[in-house]
């Protein structure tokens, strides 16, 4: 047996297990050990797990996975094999832990950031994403969250207000692409009696909710263009004007915005104030999708399946469908792996959740960190839903005035 030497991996296996996420690093001629005795070089403490399960080696520049008898390694496509060569990397699995390899040439860097409050994951990119939120939240920076749809944007944003010095005060979270656009001046500012047909009585604005807190901004590219230069002007100035009043208010919200959009192609077709962007983008974080973390993907599961099992009862993944799961591409993120394990534990008669139980999603996005599905996955889901708006907006994880905007080619 070899022990791996991170300064000079030509792999790295991210294995996800119940105990935890773990990097290694392997070379040309290292292997490592893995089973359920505490011997084994990665030890998986779970029901189906042998002492001595699979060995993982490199040889001849491949990642060579070997069964050693358990006849429980799973591939990327959920068969068992008895071996296993990865020349590109890939996913494996075993019960209840979950490999995803690759091959690099740069030196393994120690990632020991905890998870961020609310936030499912201990993966290198959730690692990297904590310790970026852990360095922008004492600020009183405007941040600009950029993400997928499905890629928890909002978590990120709770998180940014729960480690800094406001967590005690309000986090006040509005979504500009579900609020009709006549409603979105007073949602922000609030408005005094009479102000407009209707108004029978005062009311406060989010930010004035969100006072010494947190205001977060969800899909702030959906703002219309009239209210996106009265929003300049309060960040610009620190005071909110309601509609109706005739005295401006201190505002002291920290602004925390969130976006699957590239704002930058919007400002370029005039749909997006460019000096609202980088007051908005003066900090940014990129939420990494779930196909850039699939090492998080057993524990997600564990903890999704946890919060089912009073509905559904107690369910688990046989290996087989945890090695599928790592390979599908999650155009829905974390919001679609949730859903697939609520249809695979209803289709699921007995406690156990095969391959044939799940139900994924046919289309596919390529790799990218700060877009989300578009206009032609808009139209494919569309089409695939006979039109229904309403259905296709859910599958999306998105509002319908964003559907009917991105089939008008908006």
């Amino acid at each position: 047996m070899h022990s791996p030497r991170a300064t000079s991996s030509k792999w790295v296996i991210d294995a996800s297990t119940p105990d935890g996420s773990r990097r290694v690093g392997l070379s040309e001629g290292e292997s490592l050990l893995v089973g359920s005795s505490p011997r084994t070089d990665i030890t998986v403490a779970a029901p189906g797990v042998a002492p001595q399960h699979c060995r993982i080696g490199v040889e001849q520049g491949a990642l060579v996975v070997r069964d050693l008898g358990a006849l429980g390694v799973y591939g990327g496509g959920g068969a068992w094999v008895s071996e296993a060569r990865f020349g590109d990397g890939g996913t494996f699995a075993i019960p209840d832990a979950l490999f995803v390899c690759a091959p690099t040439l740069t030196e393994i860097v120690a990632e020991d950031e905890r998870p961020l409050p609310g936030i499912i994951g201990d993966s290198p990119p959730m690692r990297r994403l904590a310790r970026l939120v852990r360095r922008y939240a004492p600020l009183s920076a405007s941040v600009l969250v950029r993400g997928e749809t499905g890629s928890g944007k909002e978590l990120v944003a709770s998180a940014l207000h729960a480690e800094s010095a406001r967590r005690d005060r309000p986090f006040v979270p509005l979504n500009m692409g579900a609020l009709p656009h006549e409603l979105a001046d007073s949602e922000l500012f609030g408005h005094e009696r009479g102000a407009f047909t209707g108004a029978v009585g005062a009311r406060r604005g989010a930010f004035e909710e969100a006072a010494k807190g947190t205001l977060f901004l969800d899909e702030i590219g959906e703002l219309p263009l009239a209210c996106q230069a009265k929003l300049l002007r309060t960040l610009e100035s620190g005071e909110i004007r309601p509609l109706g009043a005739v005295m401006a208010r201190k505002s002291d919200a920290r602004i925390v915005a969130a976006t699957w959009q590239q704002l930058g192609d919007r400002v370029a077709k005039g749909s997006f104030r460019e000096d609202l962007y980088h007051r908005l983008a003066v900090l940014t974080v990129d939420v990494p999708p779930l196909r850039e973390r699939r090492a998080d993907i057993p524990a997600l599961a564990r903890a999704f399946l946890a919060a089912l099992a009073p509905d559904v009862g107690d369910k688990r993944l046989h290996p087989a469908t945890l090695a599928r799961l790592g390979q599908h591409q999650f155009p829905g993120n974390v919001r679609e792996l949730k859903n697939v394990l609520l249809r695979a534990a209803l289709a699921a008669d007995g406690p156990l959740i095969r391959p044939s139980h799940l139900t994924l999603s046919a289309w596919e996005v390529p790799p990218r960190s700060t877009a989300d599905p578009g206009n032609n996955d808009t139209r494919a889901i569309v089409e695939r839903y006979g039109g229904n708006i309403s259905r296709s907006a859910k599958a999306l994880g998105i509002s319908r005035t964003t559907v009917r905007r991105r089939l008008s080619g908006g």
